[in-house]
């Protein structure tokens, strides 16, 4: 029972690696800004337990170490061979050239110090999981560690006289001596009694699991005492953290792109080419970290505390594309086996049902909220804490945008099994730059946003997607009502959990308190239904189909008013109102409870004939336009956005039911994609010109000038109604 329950205990850990990491450092940075003062006054008492969780991960991970039966191993000395130059020459190599630019030497020897390191023993577990030759890792794991002794005092003190830095050979030594030789030793020994006194398969398989849980706590504990000590700078120099992150994130995957090229020209097979790849790319953190506070200047740690919270990301996200890998290491093999799908992609009603409804329900709320988020507090973060004007604001804005309309553009073009690649990776990035916002500074916000925005358009359009896979009318538009009712539930949350937040934290920390909601959807990406498409068929013209120009007009006609109620309604509230930045999050809590109301309406409702309410969203929308204008004080300006929330409201479900009733199952990602594409084509357009013409006539007039746009549009609509009789019916 209890071998059961750690057993269990050391796979969820495995599984969550990242998650926990990223908790870990999330709550280290809030505690640690807020306590820096007692960490100042405890510096020995910090550089200590730095040292003793350092010892405590690596221990456990030498005794795990299979010393025993490596020597015919090493007669495979081609990919041995190129492992070692990978860790002692290329690694190095591309950290002497980056660490200058830093501009601190004590960081960047902290930097050097991270890439000459070896791999720890949870690469081993990467390699396992890979599907890896774990043989001939261990191997390498072995030699490198063996190498390594020698390695980093050369490697440090290089570097050292070339940016004049004194790196002392005696304290470097006696760190090594107590982080790596030491814990080797001690190691080895108590594998060698164990094995003795219980024999192998006890060392091997049953203490496996205690031993694993027992390194993986001791890293998070490590990553938490870095973190907070270092947390005063990661708040205070956020561009820093984000170099040291983009930095690293070019070594790891440098070298994993350049040793699958070396792999496939020295026609390594899949299990050797992933030992090698991820016992070079990854680095052991605790052995950098230590050597840091032992032996090097206390902020040559903060590398080490920062780079945990990338180096597993990559890894993982590395291993997820073994098929593709495969592949490309044996040219010519057959093509990928018949990839699994449902074949009728219908929502049955069962549990299984169930569930995934669930699962669209919290994908939907942790992507369209954490989006929101971003909407609404880029431009007041970027405004006051980085001082753009409205115009920049704009850019900053449309820039996200645009790259998120490229990305559906894209998606819209890819091969189901290739959309759910990209989907699973983008889940990943999105997170990671969500969390990335927090550190980020005037320039580096520019990169963040579009990086976020592009991941998320290659997210959005597969959830909508993926709930209306059903080809029974009524079911798909039950499920589109759902996913319709949670867009407006997270556009509720949203703004209220982020006015809570703001209540007690600045800007910034909005971004790491938020992060558990954005990591959901990275968790469940991997179990969402991709419904297969007749590539043999030619692309679907989508603008021919009345269904899909009615859904494009609706888009238009809610889109207008949200993107500048959205991105320029919070500056107007507290320019023009005075208002607080925790009541600007209330206003807009607001605007979409009056969308969600009207959802909720809606989905009640047995709907025939979509052109009544499509003209009813356009008469309202003008009315909340009018609103807007004539708003003399902040409750006029809140009844305006009130009935701007009901156009909004009813916005998203007709365009969904819209192209789900023009388009089959097989085209509606071609569909969809195009729609959102336009969506975020729409936002470019009115951010550029509203950024412009709001440093010279203001938000009031721009609601003003919209109101013919929306009147063309309601003749547009008319138009297509009277011209076409399919408008009219189911």
């Amino acid at each position: 029972m209890e071998q059961n329950i750690f057993n269990l205990a050391s796979e969820h850990v495995r599984k969550y690696l990242i998650l926990y990491t990223l908790i870990s450092v999330a709550i280290a940075v809030s505690i640690g800004y807020y306590s820096q003062d007692f960490t100042a006054a405890h510096k020995g008492l910090f550089s200590n337990l730095v040292i003793f969780f350092s010892i405590l991960t690596i221990y456990p991970s030498m005794v795990q170490l299979k010393t025993e039966g490596l020597a015919k191993m090493f007669k495979m000395w081609k990919p041995i061979f190129v492992s070692l130059i990978y860790v002692f020459v290329l690694s190095p190599i591309i950290a002497f050239t980056l660490a200058p630019s830093f501009g601190n030497n004590q960081i960047g020897i902290g930097f050097v110090a991270s890439n000459v390191v070896p791999a720890s023993t949870a690469s081993l577990g990467y390699v396992l999981i890979a599907g890896g030759s774990i043989e001939l890792a261990t191997a390498l794991g072995v030699l490198s560690l063996v190498i390594a002794i020698p390695a980093i005092p050369f490697f440090l003190s290089l570097y050292g006289n070339q940016v004049s830095v004194t790196t002392p050979i005696i304290p470097l030594m006696t760190s090594l001596l107590y982080i790596m030789i030491l814990p080797l030793i001690a190691g080895q020994l108590t594998r060698y009694l164990i094995r003795k006194k219980k024999g192998v398969s006890f060392v091997n398989t049953t203490i496996k699991p205690y031993l694993s849980l027992a390194t993986m706590l001791s890293m998070f504990a490590l990553i938490f005492v870095l973190v907070d000590k270092e947390a005063a700078v990661m708040i205070t120099k956020p561009e820093l953290v984000g170099y040291i992150i983009g930095y690293e994130s070019m070594i790891i995957i440098g070298i994993l792109v350049f040793s699958m090229i070396v792999s496939r020209l020295m026609h390594f097979t899949y299990e050797d080419h992933q030992a090698v790849a991820l016992i070079s790319a990854p680095k052991n953190q605790s052995v950098a970290a230590a050597i840091a506070t032992m032996a090097l200047n206390p902020a040559s740690a903060l590398t080490p505390a920062i780079i945990p919270m990338i180096q597993p990301v990559i890894t993982i996200i590395y291993i997820h594309f073994e098929k593709p890998l495969r592949r490309f290491l044996v040219p010519g093999a057959a093509k990928q086996a018949q990839i699994e799908k449902d074949k009728k992609m219908k929502l049955k009603p069962s549990w299984f049902a169930a569930l995934y409804i669930i699962q669209i329900v919290i994908m939907t709320f942790s992507v369209r909220s954490s989006n929101n988020v971003l909407q609404t507090t880029l431009p007041l973060l970027s405004k006051y804490n980085f001082f753009y004007n409205e115009f920049e604001v704009g850019i900053l804005i449309a820039l996200m945008s645009l790259s998120a309309l490229i990305a559906m553009i894209f998606n819209g073009r890819l091969h189901s099994y290739l959309r759910r690649y990209s989907f699973i990776l983008a889940n990943i990035i999105y997170t990671i730059t969500f969390l990335l916002f927090s550190f980020s500074g005037s320039i580096s916000v520019v990169i963040y946003a579009v990086v976020s925005g592009f991941s998320y358009g290659l997210i959005f359009p597969n959830i909508m997607t993926a709930a209306g896979i059903s080809e029974d009318r009524k079911a798909r538009e039950r499920m589109l009502a759902i996913y319709s009712l949670t867009l407006s539930i997270s556009l509720i949350g949203g703004p209220a959990l982020e006015s809570l937040i703001l209540r007690y934290y600045p800007l910034n920390y909005v971004f790491i308190l938020f992060l558990p909601i954005v990591i959901l959807s990275t968790v469940i990406s991997p179990f969402l239904k991709f419904p297969e498409e007749d590539r043999s068929k030619k692309r679907p013209t989508v603008w021919d189909k009345p269904g899909f120009r009615m859904a494009i007009y609706t888009l238009i006609v809610y889109t207008f008013p949200t993107a500048f109620i959205i991105s320029f309604g919070g500056i107007f509230a507290v320019d023009q109102f005075h208002a607080s930045y925790s009541l600007v999050a209330i206003l807009f809590a607001l605007f979409f409870t009056s969308s969600f109301l009207t959802r909720i309406f809606f989905s009640f409702l047995d709907i025939k004939k979509l052109w009544p309410y499509i003209l009813a969203l356009m008469v309202i929308s003008l009315l909340g336009l009018s609103m807007v204008f004539i708003s003399i004080n902040i409750i006029v300006y809140s009844i305006g956005l009130i009935i701007l929330g009901v156009p909004h409201g009813l916005g998203m479900p007709i365009a969904t039911y819209s192209i789900g009733r023009s388009f089959p199952a097989s085209e509606r990602n071609t569909a969809n994609s195009y729609f959102t594409s336009t969506m975020m084509s729409t936002n470019i357009i009115i951010l550029l010109f509203g950024g412009m013409a709001l440093e010279f006539i203001g938000l009031r007039l721009l609601m003003l000038f919209m109101i013919p746009i929306v009147v063309l549009l309601l003749y547009l609509t008319v138009r297509v109604i009277r011209s076409d009789s399919t408008s009219k019916i189911e």
